[in-house]
């Protein structure tokens, strides 16, 4: 009986692939006949130099409408070329700027996102994964699930594709990613857990990776139009790394309109008189819609001053302090409301050493509810200008929609301000104008004199103001009765 033989087809569309390192190996076959008896064959296969080799995937980001301050997919296209080796994880970085609508989206509970069984309530996107080699790899599509804290991050996502390629069912490949946001100027970065390279004995060879963050109204440009860059690092499975690049630019800024509004409220009871220290209240509000906010400058009227033994670099804290939030004094607290989470940011008020003469205003932001693991961190450089008066600036504001802030300094011993003369007086109070600047993320300026509303002058207001009315009284009176007295002694000369 001749030898049995059977051989494969080749090409592109070929079922078997070559595996991935070169060199002599060896294909193993046991026999068994029909008898029971058994033999072991082997024999060597030598696969050709080079093998896979390099990794160099390509790499592309950004939104499909890049307008300004819209809403638009955001789209990543990561394909590997065949012959490099396999991909099994990445972390990307996104634009400042380009933030997420989290408020309205519910995130899919735990159970589900380790499950793969996310509702589409929790859907943000698609997610399209391309494996085998050759030149046709078979395409896989599944969803993209926006998940409660995940890996040390506030929020995360859950990919859920799948496996099934014609009668072979592999079940549903579920990857996690932490979602982090930077403390400073707020752009997310994506972690993910490492991809599958085989899946139930079968090698994926990952060769794309397509993701549309398409839920309407979801994703939300930046309203600076400047240069930026979204990018990352892929992995490769044998250890070897790839940083990648897209450049990120949107246009339409100067179409942005820019308006904000800022009013600022000193003096409680028992804080209004000459060289006391005062409560200070700042409230600044946009509108949606609006370009954001890149630079804030305050300057304080020269009816307020700084309590130098409060803003000395003696009592302040130091930055590791502050970062362990272990800042001793604290002189405020702040609050910010933003459409893109559900619930507010709050936070203390503290004064920090940065290597200047005077320490700067750090705003320690933190989300509450869904949100409470969200931090952001504004510094605020204090200086005192020539005219002395007090000058706060913020100038790295990160690019985020926030519709009110409020910002309230303490009195008493912790107080950072204090007045120069009473606040409750006439010429006081019309002196009282501070200096305001704004700069938009889109380039746009605004600069506002506005007067300071003084408040704990109520009731001494309201007796100067019936000691005037009495005497204005009495003064007419007067007049009248002297006028009456002239008009009786006219009449009393002429009978």
């Amino acid at each position: 009986m001749p030898s049995p033989s059977a051989a494969f087809k080749s090409g592109q569309r070929a079922p078997l692939a070559t595996p991935p390192n070169c060199g002599q190996t060896t294909v193993d076959a046991d026999f068994t006949s029909w008898s029971g008896a058994t033999a072991h064959r082997s024999t060597p296969v030598t696969i050709d130099c080079p093998g896979i080799s390099g990794f160099a995937p390509s790499f592309e980001a950004g939104v499909l409408a890049p307008t300004a301050g819209s809403s638009s997919p955001f789209l990543v296209r990561i394909n590997r070329r065949d012959g490099q080796q396999y991909m099994d994880g990445l972390s990307l970085t996104l634009p400042p700027g380009l933030t997420a609508q989290l408020a309205g989206v519910p995130q899919c509970p735990e159970a589900n996102a380790a499950a793969g069984s996310c509702p589409e309530t929790s859907r943000v996107g698609t997610a399209t994964v391309g494996s085998g080699p050759g030149s046709n790899p078979y395409y896989l599509t599944g969803g993209v699930y926006l998940t409660g804290p995940y890996g040390g991050a506030p929020i995360g996502l859950a990919v859920a594709v799948r496996a099934v390629a014609g009668p072979f069912d592999l079940g549903t490949v579920i990857v996690r990613q932490a979602v982090f946001v930077d403390h400073v100027d707020a752009h997310v970065t994506v972690v993910s857990d490492p991809l599958p390279t085989i899946l139930k004995g079968v090698p994926l060879r990952l060769r794309s990776l397509n993701i549309d963050v398409d839920r309407p109204g979801f994703m939300v440009s930046p309203t600076s139009c400047s240069a930026k860059t979204a990018g990352g690092t892929l992995h490769a499975v044998d250890g070897q790394t790839s940083a990648v690049s897209a450049r990120f630019a949107v246009a339409g800024c100067a179409g942005l309109p820019f308006s904000p509004r800022m009013t600022l409220r000193a003096g409680s009871r028992g804080h209004t008189k000459r060289g006391v220290t005062t409560p200070l209240s700042v409230t600044l509000s946009m509108t949606n819609g609006q370009a954001n906010n890149r630079v804030v400058d305050v300057d304080l009227p020269r009816t307020l001053n700084a309590e130098l033994n409060v803003v000395n670099v003696r009592n302040s804290c130091s930055p590791a302090q502050y970062q362990a939030d272990a800042c001793p004094l604290q002189v405020g607290t702040a609050t910010a409301i933003t459409p893109l989470l559900r619930d507010p940011l709050i936070g203390k008020i503290f004064l920090v050493r940065n290597g200047r003469s005077l320490p700067d205003m750090m705003v320690r932001l933190r989300g509450q509810g869904d949100a409470s693991l969200v931090d952001i961190d504004l510094q605020g450089k204090i200086t005192i200008p020539k005219d002395l008066t007090v000058r706060t600036t913020f100038d790295a504001v990160p690019d985020v929609p926030i519709t009110s802030f409020r910002l309230d300094l303490v009195s008493g011993r912790n107080a950072p301000v204090g007045t120069v003369r009473n606040l409750c007086d006439a010429r006081v109070r019309k002196a009282s104008v501070a200096k305001l600047a704004f700069t938009g993320q889109s380039g746009k300026k605004v600069t506002r004199n506005q007067k300071v509303t003084i408040a704990g002058c109520g009731k001494a207001s309201a007796h100067r103001r019936a000691a005037r009315k009495h005497k204005r009284s009495g003064k007419k009176s007067h007049r009248a009765t002297k006028k009456g007295s002239r008009r009786a002694a006219k009449k009393h000369a002429r009978s």
